[in-house]
This record gives C-alpha cells, sequence and structure tokens, in this order.
C-alpha cells in the first residue's frame, strides 16, 4: 500500500506491508542518510510472515517532500511520532540501517514505551567531534564540487562489498541522485553527528538491542561498531559474512535469519563472565566511557590528507587546500615528496627538471620549495622542512595511495583461500588513475611497479576460480588489468582461453581487434 502522510509542511512517503498472518506486530525500517525505502525489498517479504512491516522515506529523500522547517531532532522524533499514531501503534520494532539507526537510537532514548526491540545495522552510536567534522566537511566538499553523483561515486563501492551487484549499485545512485536538495543533506548529517546524549546516558537504555555490521566494511569497521556492546546493556553483536555497509542487500538471508531469532525471541542470552573477566569488562567500559563522553581530543599535531587515486586534493584536517597546486610545479613536488619524504635536492631535480641544467635546476627548486610551503605549512604545523643539502616531508600525512600500496604489498605472503576477502577488496578498487595530471618518469615507473602487482594478484584470483570452475568469475579478475600498460601478451592468451571455454566468441572478438597491434 503507497501513501503518503503530511507531518508539519512535508508529506512522508510510506509502505504498509500487511503480514500474511493475523497479527498486530509491527517493524519500522528506517533507512540511512542519502538512501530512500525502496532498499529493503530484498528483507520486507520474509518480514512480512509474522509481522505488518513499514518503510517510509526521511524527509526530502525518494518520494517524500522536503518541508519548510529545518531538519533537527524535534522534527525527526514528530515525523516518527506521526506515523506510529498513524496506525495506532503502541510499541514496536525498530530496524535503521547507517544513520538511520541513530535516528532510532535518539528516539529510543526520548520514546522508550514506543519500543519492543531495535535493531541497528552499520550504525556508529558515538561521533567523535574532530572525525565528525571532517567527514562532514569532505561530504560537502563533493556535493559542492560535483553534485550527489559525485558523493554516490565515493560512497556507494564501500556500501556494497561484491562488485557485481549491478541492480542494487544502480539503486543505491539512484537514491543519491533523489535527494533533494544538498543544504537538507547537510542538515540531517549535521544534526545525526551532533552526539545528543553521551554513552552514559545511553546506556540506560533496556530494551533487546540487536547489533550488525558486514565483516568488510570499509566505512564502519567492526572495531567501531563493536563500541554498542559496551554501551547498551542488554544487546546481542553479530557479524554478516561476505558483506559490507548494507548487509541486508548482499546476505540477506543470513540477515533475516539473524534478525528474526532475535525479533522471533526477543530475549538476549547474557553470558555469565568469572569475577576476573567481569572486572576487566567493568573497568574497560568505565575508562571508555570516560574517555568518549569528554568530548575533548587533545590534537597533538594535524594531519594532511591526501587523494591521489582518481582525483587529486589536499586537507589539512578540516580544511582543504584548493589554490594554488598548478602553479610552480607545486602538486608535481608534493606528489614526490610524499614517496620521498627525504631528499636531496640533486635527485629531485633529476627526477623532476632533469631537461634543464643542475645550475638552473637548483634555482627554480629554490623558488618552486618556498611556495610549497606557504602552501602547506602554518603557524602550528610544518610540513616540509629543508637544509642546504635535503628536503624533508614530516609529521602526519595519511595518503590513499601509499595506504592501497601498502595492502597490495602485505598480501604477497598470503594464502588467497584464506586472505581471499582481502584480495577481491585490493582488486575492486583499482582506480582509473594514480597519479592524475602527475606525468614525471618516477610517477610512471611507480605506477607501473603497482600495475605489474595487481596482475599478479588478479591471476591468483583467476586461478583461485579456475580450480573451483568458476571460469566466468576467474574471466572478470583478468579483464581487470587488461588495460594497463604493462601487460605481458601470456596473459591475452590465457584470457582468451577462457572465452573459447566459455563460448564467449563475442568477447573473444573484442579482445582479438583490441589488442591486434599490441602484441
Amino acid at each position: 500500500m503507497h501513501l503518503t502522510l503530511k507531518c508539519d509542511n512535508a508529506k512522508i512517503y510510506y509502505e504498509l506491508f500487511k503480514s500474511t498472518k493475523d497479527t498486530e506486530e509491527y517493524v519500522i525500517l528506517i533507512h540511512g542518510l542519502g538512501m530512500d525505502s525502496r532498499y529493503w525489498y530484498k528483507i520486507v517479504p520474509q518480514l512480512r510472515e509474522n509481522f505488518n512491516v513499514i518503510t517510509f522515506d526521511l524527509r526530502g529523500h525518494g518520494d517524500s517532500t522536503a518541508g519548510e522547517s529545518e531538519i533537527n531532532w524535534e522534527v525527526i522524533n514528530n515525523d516518527l511520532i506521526t506515523l506510529l499514531n498513524q496506525f495506532d501503534i503502541s510499541s514496536c520494532h525498530f530496524i535503521g540501517h547507517g544513520l538511520g539507526g541513530n535516528i532510532a537510537i535518539q528516539f529510543c532514548y526520548q520514546y522508550p514505551n514506543f519500543f519492543k526491540t531495535l535493531t541497528i545495522i552499520s550504525t556508529l552510536i558515538y561521533f567523535p567531534p574532530e572525525a565528525a567534522s571532517a567527514t562532514l566537511s569532505y561530504r560537502k566538499h563533493l556535493v559542492n564540487l560535483c553534485g550527489f553523483q559525485a558523493l554516490a561515486e565515493e560512497l556507494v563501492p564501500k556500501i556494497l562489498y561484491n562488485s557485481s551487484l549491478v541492480y542494487e549499485k544502480d539503486l543505491l545512485f539512484s537514491s543519491y541522485l533523489k535527494i533533494s536538495s544538498s543544504s537538507l543533506y547537510m542538515q540531517f548529517f549535521k544534526t545525526m553527528i551532533s552526539n545528543p546524549h553521551n554513552l552514559g546516558e545511553l546506556s540506560t537504555i533496556t530494551i533487546p538491542i540487536l547489533v550488525i555490521d558486514g565483516a568488510y566494511d570499509p566505512i564502519l569497521p567492526k572495531k567501531v561498531t563493536g563500541l554498542s556492546t559496551f554501551t547498551f546493556q542488554n544487546s546481542h553483536y553479530v557479524t554478516i559474512s561476505d558483506t559490507a555497509d548494507a548487509p541486508f542487500l548482499e546476505n540477506p538471508v543470513e540477515t533475516l535469519q539473524v534478525i528474526e531469532r532475535f525479533l522471533l525471541s526477543i530475549e538476549v542470552t547474557q553470558v555469565t563472565y568469572d569475577t576476573y573477566v567481569e572486572s576487566y569488562l567493568n573497568e574497560f567500559k568505565k575508562n571508555l566511557g570516560e574517555l568518549m563522553q569528554k568530548e575533548k581530543y587533545e590534537i597533538n599535531s594535524q594531519v594532511l590528507h591526501v587523494q591521489l587515486m582518481n582525483t587529486f586534493s589536499v586537507r589539512n584536517d578540516n580544511e582543504y587546500i584548493l589554490e594554488g597546486w598548478n602553479q610552480r610545479m607545486a602538486k608535481q613536488l608534493f606528489c614526490y615528496l610524499i614517496f620521498h619524504r627525504t631528499s636531496t635536492r640533486e635527485q629531485i631535480c633529476d627526477d623532476l627538471m632533469k631537461d634543464t641544467d643542475l645550475t638552473s635546476s637548483k634555482k627554480n627548486l629554490r623558488v618552486y620549495l618556498h611556495y610549497l610551503k606557504r602552501l602547506i605549512n602554518n603557524e602550528k604545523e610544518e610540513f616540509i622542512k629543508s637544509d642546504k643539502e635535503h628536503i624533508y616531508l614530516k609529521g602526519k600525512v595519511e595518503c590513499d595511495l601509499v595506504t592501497y600500496i601498502n595492502r597490495i604489498n602485505s598480501l604477497e605472503n598470503k594464502d588467497i583461500t584464506m586472505f581471499y576477502g582481502e584480495y577481491t577488496q585490493v582488486i575492486n578498487n583499482i582506480p582509473k588513475s594514480f597519479f592524475p595530471s602527475i606525468y614525471d618518469e618516477w610517477a610512471l615507473n611507480l605506477t607501473h611497479e603497482i600495475q605489474k602487482k595487481l596482475i599478479k594478484i588478479s591471476e591468483k584470483l583467476s586461478q583461485y576460480h579456475i580450480h573451483r570452475n568458476e571460469l566466468l568469475k576467474a574471466t572478470e579478475y583478468l579483464e581487470l588489468v587488461m588495460e594497463f600498460d604493462c601487460i605481458e601478451v601470456y596473459f591475452y592468451e590465457k584470457l582468451k582461453q577462457l572465452y573459447i571455454q566459455l563460448n564467449n566468441f563475442n568477447k573473444l572478438e573484442k579482445l582479438e581487434k583490441q589488442y591486434s597491434d599490441h602484441f
């Protein structure tokens, strides 16, 4: 049943899925920020077997209008109360995903009598102020730069662990593109990361709570979502295998088994610990609570966050350094120093200005270095230092490409059967470009080194699936690296043979045509 509900000055779109049983039990599903209610489609049919299910779109999401009110907790809570009153629901089960889980938690703290149980999926219950501010700043930057398409391109690959789920990926993309405005999105985000209640207050919630996360969630890793188990008194924590941030989309069978077992039993089995373990847990919880509730962090130093994969950006803590990178070799010199954090002046001149004589290039380097220092260094942190012979990149510099290379190198001696997930994570996140607009020889050489290692990883994955007689999957991993310049003929022949075995002569013909002059 497709309906709209008038809440204040907004129209909230919702659907009621009546149970196949005669029951007064309700489950309300709250989607995450940027999503809409459509993505619950895999779990609604089975939930209906025991419950009436209500899905709805948050203000300005999906088919709901934004209204005129600024988003805050009072507005969000009133929308939920109006929805509950529409069906005369006195108490029910709530399931929230992502920041939808935060909505449910805050609503539960304010109105606990509405709750029979609460299930939160991939939800961070506490937002460190500095990290929250940085995340908000970055998302605002993406949306202002290229709209919600850019935000979707950044987040959707992280929400889904299985890159072959095309329909699900398209569904998530379309959800972002239906958001009514960037200001509404930022209002929601800012509201939900504002920590209206500290962990001590949240620990007073006594209803049964199920905490679910994905085994390979890059947005909210297990070590983060696991914080919930130390906060809620009556909680149960489950990780869903082979999933990232949206386990109900990637592994609905296992997710439903966990949720239904919880909803139908309600009672959470409490483990009895011995005296020493109980003492340890209580002390740990106390110390953790004190740390989190202070909500103040001693920032010893600033952090430069550098993005090189697919696009170039530099952020000093919460502030992006947007201007000046295309002047006086700033981008080239800075990128070089990221990978050569202690370098001689002569070596830099040789690698970046080899067509200029050494005397001239050293003079130019002094000018370029002075400019780069002004661009990056500040009163609090001197990231770039120098003496007569050397130039140094100091301090905390976090670069996505450096992290990616470290992940590649970590696989060198790992058994693929034991670390299959890590292999696929690396290969499925191959960027379109490694050094945007950097064409110096050192960068090209490093790119080739990375590509060679990725080819070996893709070959291992392909061979793994060949042994399992999964030839289609084997071809997919070979195809991912065929565009690399350093690809060799044996790799090309291997892919040809797989196409022949699969009788995929269309792809075989395209492959031969594309590489006819290459080998």
